[in-house]
């Protein structure tokens, strides 16, 4: 069994090499290595100057919410992580270049700990009544190296998320799980918290904003 954590919504800066190791994290480094992850390089470095963390507030803007003429709302959510725009981190993330050399290595070495998993057989051809299509996952690897070696992938990313589907969604085995490396540089979630709540028990619930439901209910 391969197991590692999964990626959520809004975006929090955790950890790698672009951002967090101090050799990386040179202003040099940063210019000759794309704006996206230069510009969260220096977000990080301004954070940790600060000492970013505790409370913070977060505002939505007219627009996303209708509930009262589109007034900003204002909730206050904790903060450990530093925050940035999820385009700037998928911009980041996409910029990876493409190792084959090191990739193709790492899709041999998942082989072995693959044959361990029981249902790989069933899953390529399961049995009649059985509720999601099959998965040739051995031959979905194939398939990953030979787009590599043929020069494919655009970027790492690519070549990520196609082996995360391969063993994480297709299969849908919650306890068959990989996260390739680049998919824990960042978090992805919301910042605050949602409820959906029906007026009178019976009218399709609305939905709101968790922190406002106490003492000012507005919908989104």
């Amino acid at each position: 069994m391969l197991h590692h954590v999964g990626v959520l919504v809004r975006v929090l800066l955790l950890a790698g090499p672009a951002v967090a190791a101090p050799s990386a994290s040179s202003p040099l480094w940063r210019r000759a290595n794309g704006n996206a992850c230069a510009e969260i390089g220096k977000a990080y470095d301004g954070a940790v100057l600060d000492n970013t963390t505790g409370m913070s507030t977060v505002t939505f803007p007219r627009g996303v919410h209708d509930g009262d003429g589109g007034r900003e709302l204002t909730c206050v959510v904790h903060v450990e992580k530093l925050a940035v725009r999820p385009s700037l981190a998928f911009d980041c993330l996409r910029s990876v270049p493409v190792d084959v050399e090191r990739d193709v290595a790492l899709v041999k070495y998942l082989r072995p700990w693959l044959d361990f998993q029981s249902t790989v057989s069933i899953l390529q051809n399961p049995p009649e009544g059985y509720l999601y299509p099959g998965v040739d996952i051995f031959g979905g690897l194939a398939n990953i190296t030979q787009i590599l070696k043929s020069g494919g992938y655009q970027s790492q990313l690519d070549f990520a998320s196609d082996l995360y589907r391969l063993i994480n969604v297709k299969p849908r085995d919650g306890h068959l799980v990989f996260t390739p490396v680049i998919g824990t540089l960042f978090s992805f979630e919301t910042p605050a918290l949602f409820v959906s709540i029906s007026e009178d028990g019976i009218a399709n619930p609305k939905i709101y904003l968790h922190c406002k439901t106490m003492d000012d209910p507005v919908p989104i």
